[in-house]
């Protein structure tokens, strides 16, 4: 619950362009089972780019970009979302194999990395007073929530900065509304691991349970919203000033 997100990249090292991007860290999510802990990393989003070349950077059609590691298992996942979603294209791959490319080369990752910065000390947020007083004095929020997964054996630990919050004046409420989270899909098939994650966002204004969506690789045939269905989820919250 510690990160400092803003200091937190991952990086990796391509042979085709003979260079290192820095991504930073948008969400971490742990997986624990059978007495296991494994952790994967998300990148924030960037588009599609052609590499230092002097003009037309932008690749078209537009695309979101993003990606996600493990060190544990040292596999990766990347994923480019389009408007069209026949277009979408959804990778996993291990360290050292190539991933594909705009161009049609490949590009092979060599090294891959994560450094995770930590705030020296957090403090909780447990009732309303409190988190009213950190959103409208625009201090720095992050969060955890944790549950145990649909699988009914891995327990899910999801930490991520809070981007997005809301705060009523009217009543004593609140609301989180923010991503990009990472969390896993149990129903996904993949020959590794990390296949199972997903981007996603997640809403909750109590403690005990939170609303989440995540983008599928290719939405189902005839249905045109990037996203899953809303699933509630029943959890443990919790928020974190840094002060």
């Amino acid at each position: 619950m510690t990160y400092d997100f803003s200091s937190s990249f991952l990086r990796w090292t391509s042979t085709s362009n003979n260079h290192t991007p820095r991504l930073q860290v948008d969400a971490v999510c742990t997986l624990t089972a059978g007495g296991v802990a494994r952790s994967y990393f998300l990148s924030t989003m960037c588009t599609g780019e052609t590499m230092y070349a002097d003009r037309d950077l932008i690749h078209q059609p537009a695309d979101e970009f993003a990606m996600v590691f493990s060190p544990d298992d040292r596999e990766f996942m990347f994923f480019k979302s389009y408007a069209d979603p026949e277009l979408n294209v959804h990778e996993t791959h291990r360290l050292g194999e190539a991933m594909s490319t705009h161009n049609g080369k490949g590009s092979p990752l060599v090294e891959m990395s994560v450094h995770m910065a930590r705030h020296p000390a957090v403090r909780p947020l447990t009732g309303y007073a409190e988190i009213r007083e950190a959103i409208l004095g625009d201090k720095r929020l992050n969060a955890r929530t944790e549950y145990l997964g649909e699988d009914g054996r891995t327990r899910v630990v999801m930490d991520y900065p809070v981007k997005i919050c809301n705060v009523s004046h009217g009543r004593e409420m609140w609301q989180v509304d923010t991503g990009l989270v990472l969390l896993p899909d149990f129903t996904a098939k993949s020959p590794l691991a990390i296949g199972l994650l997903r981007a996603g966002y997640i809403v909750f204004n109590r403690w005990d349970w939170a609303e989440v969506i995540h983008r599928p690789p290719r939405p189902p045939r005839g249905v045109k919203s990037w996203f899953t269905a809303p699933r509630r989820l029943t959890v443990e919250n919790a928020l974190y000033c840094v002060d």
